[in-house]
């Protein structure tokens, strides 16, 4: 007798208590710091998205009064009805912060006889869902970057965009140019910044959701743009009405050259005759 919709339910957690939340499919026990009231919803018969993959059809939203340092172990219970058609011997366990919109892979042991998976050391709880091992929700990206400066951006919708949570092996401050270099600690999509990093390449790799297409604000002169999360033509960005471009792209590994592409993770120069917009879209 599958329930098809929305069940919630708020229960008192305490440390090192186990919580069933009255059976609804979810347990936490919190052996670290105590959640207090823990409202819990459960959504079922709809899928959540991510990186062009679908999970199973459940998913839970999970607030509690006390969110950080909980070293929780958490299950999450599924009926097989919900699987759509995915293989539950390699289900694992998502997490999205922001409801929904960028996900990370969490992993955890899967019963298939009980239908559970089982997370431990969770920290902190909001929504999770699962998905097997063909439907990753969760959009992994590599940078390669030089040693000394690269011009850089962030190709991703992220969970957080402060410079020391994406470049955390960054050797300098984040710079981006608006009629004169600003240090910024929080970065943004579309934008273009100047980091340094030590003196051998490394990759940089980062986690969220695919961009395809975006905007950029422009003032007139030179600006620095970023990209999306794949790789386009210049020929794919247009312009608001009246705004010219008075320059090649440039871009900068070792040194300046004139770029045909505009690539996931990089940056570029780019002069315009007056203030507007460039879009971006992937074809």
């Amino acid at each position: 007798k599958t329930v098809i919709g929305k069940v919630v339910t708020t229960r008192n957690v305490l440390q090192g208590v186990n919580n069933t939340f009255g059976g609804i499919g979810v347990e936490i026990n919190a052996a670290g710091t105590a959640p207090g009231s823990t409202i819990v919803e459960r959504t079922t018969g709809v899928a959540q998205t991510g990186g062009g993959k679908s999970s199973i059809l459940r998913y839970f939203d999970i607030t509690p009064t006390t969110n950080s340092g909980l070293n929780a172990t958490f299950v999450f219970r599924y009926d097989n009805s919900e699987l759509a058609g995915q293989n539950a011997n390699t289900l694992r366990l998502f997490q999205s912060d922001n409801g929904g919109l960028v996900w990370m892979l969490k992993e955890g042991v899967v019963n298939t006889t009980a239908r559970t998976i089982t997370l431990t050391g969770v920290n902190d709880l909001s929504r999770f869902t699962a998905a097997d091992a063909d439907n990753n929700l969760s959009s992994a990206f590599e940078i390669i970057v030089a040693s000394g400066w690269n011009m850089i951006s962030v190709p991703l919708t992220v969970a957080d965009y402060r410079k020391t949570i994406l470049f955390p092996t960054a050797t300098s401050n984040a710079f981006t140019y608006d009629g004169s270099y600003k240090v910024k600690d929080t970065l943004q999509n579309a934008q273009g910044y100047w980091l340094k990093f030590p003196a051998s390449p490394q990759p940089v790799f980062m986690s969220g959701a695919t961009r395809t297409s975006d905007s950029v604000a422009v003032k007139t002169g030179w600006n620095m743009i970023g990209s999306l999360s794949v790789p386009i033509s210049i020929t794919n960005i247009t312009r608001s009405p009246g705004l010219n471009l008075t320059s090649p792209f440039y871009g900068y590994q070792n040194g300046y050259s004139v770029a045909n592409t505009i690539e996931p993770g990089r940056a570029y120069w780019i002069k315009v005759s007056t203030d507007g917009k460039l879009y971006l879209n992937a074809p």
